[in-house]
Formats: structure tokens, C-alpha cells, sequence
């Protein structure tokens, strides 16, 4: 019973209610856009982080995950071009640096990858390349 109401609770009809009532909910977008995006449909995911961050262009959490959905669909322009406008917006985005890093080493673009990976160390997130010690 518990997963059944689970499953009813995390589908797009649900945050679509919501919007019903308040079509302005960025939040209710981006829930939504995250459910799609388990589902594989990332231009639906895509479309969502759109109007969320068309209700507010200023955040940065929404551009680092509508770059996520692009970088699943396999659009590297795309991811790039979000997770640079959500390091503009914040600069101090610690994630939105290893993230744009792990994107620039899947290109190969280790330099730029090490960069990211370092700036996002130095503002609190344990870098990607760095060596796992055995406990």
C-alpha cells in the first residue's frame, strides 16, 4: 500500500495538480521536471526547469539541474551554457563547479576538468579526481 500511494504521489499528474492552483509554483516546475527526468523524458525535464526558471531567472540551483537533464540527453552546448550561467549567478555554487568539471572530463578537457575540480574544493566539495584513500 505504501509504495502503491509512493508511486501516486511521484508522478507528473501530481505536480501538475499543483500548477493548477498556482501556475507561478517554480518549485512544482521543477519537482515535475525531476520526475520526468527519471523517466528518461529529459525534453520534458527540460521544458519544466524552462518555466521554473522563467519564474526566477536568478536560480542557479534550477540552471545546474536543467544542465543535468541536457547533459543526460546528451547536448553538451546546452549543459555547458547552464552550468556557466549558474556559476555567474553564484559564484560560490560549489557543485555547479564539480559538476561543469565531470562535463569537461567526459569531453576529455582534463585541464579545464582539474579547474573546475579545484575551485569547487576550495569552496567545500571533495574533488572528483582526487585519489581514494583505503580506510
Amino acid at each position: 500500500m505504501v509504495l502503491a500511494l509512493s508511486r501516486q504521489w511521484s508522478t507528473p499528474t501530481l505536480a501538475a495538480a499543483a500548477l493548477e492552483v498556482d501556475p507561478a509554483d517554480a518549485g512544482a516546475y521543477s519537482n515535475r521536471a525531476s520526475i520526468y527526468e527519471g523517466y528518461g523524458k529529459f525534453d520534458l525535464a527540460i521544458a519544466d526547469y524552462s518555466n521554473a526558471i522563467a519564474i526566477i531567472p536568478t536560480d542557479a540551483v534550477a540552471y545546474a539541474y536543467r544542465a543535468a537533464a541536457y547533459k543526460a540527453k546528451g547536448d553538451f552546448a546546452g549543459a555547458l551554457a547552464d552550468y556557466d550561467k549558474a556559476i555567474e549567478i553564484d559564484p560560490q555554487y560549489a557543485d555547479a563547479y564539480r559538476k561543469r568539471g565531470a562535463l569537461y572530463q567526459d569531453r576529455g578537457d582534463l585541464a579545464r576538468a582539474a579547474a573546475d575540480y579545484d575551485k569547487a574544493e576550495k569552496l567545500g566539495v571533495q574533488s572528483l579526481l582526487a585519489p581514494k584513500t583505503a580506510k
